[in-house]
């Protein structure tokens, strides 16, 4: 409940509701709101941190503090603020102020406002101590309203120009009065009266206090704050405590022309009377703590209105549970577990008094018990009623009742499953009910690997070989568990296999051969897949790659346990490059010629061998000079693939054409000999005599002109050849001179 103080300074009639107070030591500011500055220490050679700091004598500081709960002036229209300041320790500057504003300070505020916002509506009770317009002298005390704070505007001020307020300033602690009356405002200090004015102010506001320095300074603090209103006084009543279900009264007497509201509504029989019953709600948790308010206010002045509260303590009551063995085929003695949870964990044995009582369904002797987790004995096959009754230490008690069947039937399974089986493949596996119990409700396996499941049937792969022990149990009804049944599965390993050979890439229409291997030695057989659409057996194999790109290769070992397992590589498969090395070429020895070698785009890569001969070896159309007929290869790369072709350069000699011979059969020069002509393929030579007769014809030179025709020697002279060469080569034409 909150304590009601009434003033002991001397106040109107009814205005001795104390609306809000800012004392004690250390300083409780409980329900205020400090801003910038402000804070609770002490001044001067003070102690105890019973005052409140509005600003320190620092350039350019604002500080503030209001109450946090509104007052509407147009329904509570009587108030008195009392309490002390102190201004000192600085230069004089700037000032402080006791405020009824619309809305309180928020941030810095300059000096020359006295922390005053610019836009902050409502009275200002302000102790300026300098001087910003006018002759008044300094400190001076005004009564302000209105928007923002305006020093020389003419309202409600007394000046220092007598003298008589020089004692304001003086590091003493003054007390200041301010009494509002329906819209009458006296200011009074140290209990004289310096200032009246009148303004009325109908609207909802805070109070609070402002100070802030500015080029000068001072040091600005306030205690011992109290503002009195007209309100009634509110009276919650005294703090209550029990358990779930229990019924107090809060607040007190009505009084007539009073209005009460109380919140939060949870459990009070009328929210709108003075002292309302409350029945405590449930509460199976920790200690529950219930703020109620009560707003008291007077019925012809609608929203004049102070609070007070109350604590209303549940305290926690337990959740009784239990838990028991299976009664099972059949059980007499059964062992209750306690699961009561009390205050958010499990009961302890110690937290509470226990009464169980367990009775035959129909009739029969009641069985008791006091400790936490009893056992009980059953008499018959009968169901029974177990009760159990909590008492906390606090004197809550709540309880529960459960019907406990009696006799049930153990379910008997079996395993139905493969006794063997290869790693990695998936085994399903059934439990069988192999009695007349009912189905079970749940399955629960243990795999042998670590691995568990639940359900009828299940499914499993094991990661590993070895021998594998599978169980499992079920739950029949009532919790009746049944013995459990056991497999012993052999998993076989799949085979380890990797391909020991096997190219990275080829040529299309190579041949490859592929060889797998394994360290096992129960390998029974292997099968390859090669591409899309080649299938081959056995280990190694040889195939042709018939498609170009990346052709995927997989091999797949059987062991003599029927397991099986694979591996897979890649082949890149690129198609050769198509490269020609060009016709036949002749050329008479010293001429160049050239080779006509063709290539697609694939190739990248030209080289001819030999270099004999060949100006550069490495483009496709160079030009060679051999110095004999020679064979050159065309070689083609097209950096995954090589081809190549062959063309052939023959080489005829120079020809040399006598220009004369003797045949007079003395060995020398007795016939007319071309040296190298014979090597010419396809040639034509006839001789004339001066007068344009052929006295010589042949289409090769395996015999050469020995100056006859026909046998018959032909007379000493000149004569004339034409001499049609290889195609290509050209003709030669001249004279010979044959002498005997």
């Amino acid at each position: 409940m909150l304590t009601i103080a009434a003033s002991t300074f001397n106040l109107l009639p009814a205005q001795s509701f104390v609306f809000a107070s800012l004392d004690g030591s250390p300083m409780n500011t409980t329900g205020w709101n400090l801003q910038g500055a402000a804070y609770v220490g002490n001044t001067g050679s003070n102690t105890g941190n019973n005052e409140l700091v509005l600003v320190n004598p620092v350039l350019s500081s604002s500080g503030s503090v209001f109450f946090a709960a509104p007052i509407n002036l147009a329904q509570c229209r009587k108030w008195i603020a009392e309490f002390e300041f102190r201004i000192a320790d600085g230069n004089a500057a700037d000032g402080l102020s006791f405020c009824y504003l619309d809305v309180p300070p928020s941030g810095f505020v300059s000096g020359g406002g006295l922390g005053i916002p610019g836009t902050a509506n409502g009275l200002k009770i302000c102790i300026d101590t300098w001087r910003n317009c006018g002759n008044d002298a300094v400190p001076k005390v005004q009564i302000r309203y209105g928007v923002g704070y305006d020093e020389c505007n003419g309202q409600p001020t007394r000046d220092n120009n007598d003298g008589a307020l020089n004692f304001i300033r003086n590091g003493n602690y003054h007390t200041c009065k301010i009494t509002y009356d329906n819209g009458n405002i006296i200011v009074e200090i140290n209990g004289v009266e310096y200032l009246r004015g009148n303004q009325n102010f109908n609207f909802t506001g805070y109070f609070g206090f402002t100070a802030s320095t500015g080029g000068f300074f001072d040091r600005h603090s306030i205690r011992q704050v109290k503002i009195f209103t007209e309100m009634p006084p509110s009276e919650a009543g005294n703090a209550v405590a029990g358990c779930s279900g229990s019924q107090f009264t809060l607040g007190s007497l009505a009084t007539a022309g009073y209005t009460y509201a109380w919140s939060p509504a949870i459990g009070l029989s009328n929210v709108n009377t003075s002292n309302p019953e409350i029945i405590l709600p449930p509460n199976r948790a920790d200690t529950m703590r219930l703020q109620y308010v009560v707003e008291t206010g007077f019925a012809n002045l609608p929203g004049c209105f102070s609070r007070d509260s109350v604590l209303v303590t549940v305290l926690p009551t337990a959740n009784p549970a239990f838990a028991w063995d299976s009664i099972c085929s059949p059980q007499t003695a059964v062992q209750f577990a306690n699961r009561t949870s009390y205050a958010s964990r499990q009961a302890l044995a110690s937290d509470a008094q226990w009464q169980w009582n367990a009775q035959p369904i129909g009739g029969g002797a009641i069985q008791t018990s006091a400790q936490y987790s009893p056992v009980i004995n059953f008499v018959g096959t009968a169901d029974h009623k177990v009760d159990l009754k909590v008492t906390t230490q606090a004197g809550c008690t709540s309880d529960t009742s459960i019907v406990v069947k009696a006799v049930f039937q153990r379910p008997q399974l079996s395993i139905s499953a493969p006794v063997s089986a290869c790693e990695g493949s998936a085994i399903t596996a059934q439990a069988v009910l192999t009695n007349t119990a009912p189905a079970p409700n749940n399955y629960y396996w243990q795999l042998g690997d670590g691995n568990q499941a639940t359900g009828k049937q299940i499914t499993h792969s094991y990661s590993s070989a070895g021998n594998f022990r599978m169980t499992v149990y079920a739950d029949g009804l009532q919790g009746c568990q049944s013995d459990t049944a056991v497999q012993m599965i052999r998993i076989a390993s799949k085979p380890l296999v990797s391909i020991v050979d096997s190219p990275d890439s080829a040529c299309l229409n190579d041949r490859i051969t592929l060889l797998a291997g394994s360290p096992d030695t129960n390998i029974v057989s292997w099968t390859w897949q090669v591409g899309a659409n080649v299938n081959l057996s056995g280990n190694p194999v040889s195939t042709t790659l018939a498609s170009s790109g990346n052709t995927a290769i997989a091999v797949r070992a059987t062991n003599s346990f029927g397991c099986t397992n694979s591996v897979a590589t890649a082949v890149r498969v690129g198609e050769p490059p198509v490269l020609s090395a060009g016709p036949d070429r002749q050329t008479i020895s010293g001429n160049p010629v050239r080779l006509l070698g063709e290539a697609d785009t694939l190739s990248t890569n030209i080289v001819w061998t030999p270099a004999t001969g060949i100006a550069n070896p490495d483009v496709l159309q160079p030009l060679a000079m051999p110095l004999a007929t020679t064979q050159y290869r065309i070689n083609g790369s097209n950096g995954f693939c090589d081809a190549s072709d062959e063309v052939i350069v023959v080489v005829f000699p120079e020809l040399k054409v006598p220009n004369a011979f003797s045949p007079n059969s003395d060995g020398i020069n007795d016939v007319w000999n071309i040296a190298g002509l014979n090597t010419y393929q396809e040639i034509s030579i006839r001789i004339f005599d001066r007068y344009g007769r052929v006295v010589y014809a042949a289409s090769d030179y395996n015999r050469p002109w020995d100056g006859t025709q026909n046998g018959a020697e032909l007379p000493t002279g000149v004569y004339y050849y034409i001499i049609e060469l290889t195609k290509g080569f050209g003709t030669l034409q001249g004279s010979v001179t044959m002498l005997r």
